[in-house]
């Protein structure tokens, strides 16, 4: 379980950086180098940065915004306008719980991913003792490029698990995440914060 201290004694940057971190490494062990990947709802674009060394990477995101040093294009999630069986694997991180149907969003992946790609992704679970929490941090790291989340539109384990397996795709691992002092470190019990991988 994430605690309030976990969180609180960093600012909005810090936090950030270690969860990147901890996702680059965990990617890793399931991505082979020069895969081919795209990062749904990348946003500025900061994972990208770190995975353009290793991997072949496009971003999309509904917003047009800064200089990228990665291939970047302007798109739905809902409706991705590439051929089917095209990447190698899909980042679905932090979006899906701002998305407006995040089932719609998995079965595209599920079209445009390659036999036996790789799905990551990261999102906050929805529980109703955490959720507290969640309106904290998101009150503390507004300004912090922070979006704020709804309830009725996170996603618990089971649920996204059902969407996932709806779509054919199979689970390779799911992790909880704590953050602490120094780093980001993955748990096997799913607290506010998870991560996981499913494939085709």
């Amino acid at each position: 379980m994430i605690l309030p201290n976990d969180f609180l004694h960093l600012d909005g940057d810090s936090i950030q950086r270690k969860l990147l971190n901890l996702k680059y490494e965990y990617i890793q062990r399931f991505i082979p180098s020069g895969s081919l990947i795209l990062d749904v709802g990348c946003g500025e674009g900061e994972f990208l940065s770190l995975l353009k060394n290793k991997y072949k990477v496009v971003g999309i995101d509904l917003k047009k915004s800064g200089k990228r040093d990665f291939e970047y294009i302007v798109m739905d999630a809902h409706c991705l306008a590439f051929k089917n069986s095209v990447f190698d694997a899909v980042i679905l991180s932090d979006m899906l719980e701002h998305a407006e149907n995040p089932f719609e969003i998995i079965k595209e992946v599920g079209r445009i991913l390659k036999d036996n790609g790789i799905v990551f992704f990261s999102t906050v679970n929805k529980n109703p003792f955490l959720y507290p929490l969640l309106k904290i941090l998101d009150l503390v790291y507004s300004q912090k490029n922070w979006l704020p989340h709804r309830y009725s539109q996170l996603l618990s384990p089971p649920k996204l698990h059902r969407m996932f397996s709806e779509t054919n795709m199979k689970k390779l691992d799911m992790k909880g995440v704590i953050v602490g002092v120094r780093k980001a470190r993955t748990i096997n019990r799913v607290g506010l914060y998870y991560i996981g991988v499913y494939k085709k």
